[in-house]
């Protein structure tokens, strides 16, 4: 044990000796990668989901059931302005949202980068944010 301990402590000064390049270059470069796989996740957007009454199921990993929404800017004067003209599955789920199967729901939510998302896992995070507007379905 104390021979292997040895070796560890031993080898990153023989490395050094062996290189031509000077020790502060040396440790600069193993800053920058760190600080390129440590980097701060960007601050949260927001964004509008005008979310329809009904869902559907759908197949994202496994089979599932997913919200209809679309998304949409609200300009100064209150108006909406579409920016998917047709609804579209969203396959993630909002944190603090419960969806109503009765109403068409508008509402703000916070989009957060995930950083190193698992292979089936979505790269954003949603939360609830506000419930702009909810419109009974007729």
């Amino acid at each position: 044990m104390n021979y292997k301990l040895s070796l560890v402590l031993l080898c990153p000064f023989l490395m050094s000796a062996c290189t031509k390049a000077p020790s502060t270059q040396s440790t600069t470069s193993i800053k920058t990668q760190t600080l390129q796989v440590h980097r701060v996740p960007s601050q949260p957007k927001i964004i509008v989901l005008e979310v329809a009454p009904e869902t559907k199921p759908c197949e994202g990993v496994a089979p599932q059931t997913c919200l209809l929404v679309r998304e949409l800017i609200l300009n100064p004067a209150g108006e909406k302005i579409y920016i998917e003209k047709q609804p579209s599955y969203f396959y993630d789920s909002i944190d603090g949202f419960i969806h109503d199967p009765q109403s068409t729901q508008i509402i703000k939510v916070k989009r957060s980068e995930i950083l190193h998302p698992a292979a089936d896992q979505s790269q954003f995070q949603y939360t609830l944010d506000s419930i702009i507007e909810t419109t009974a379905k007729p």
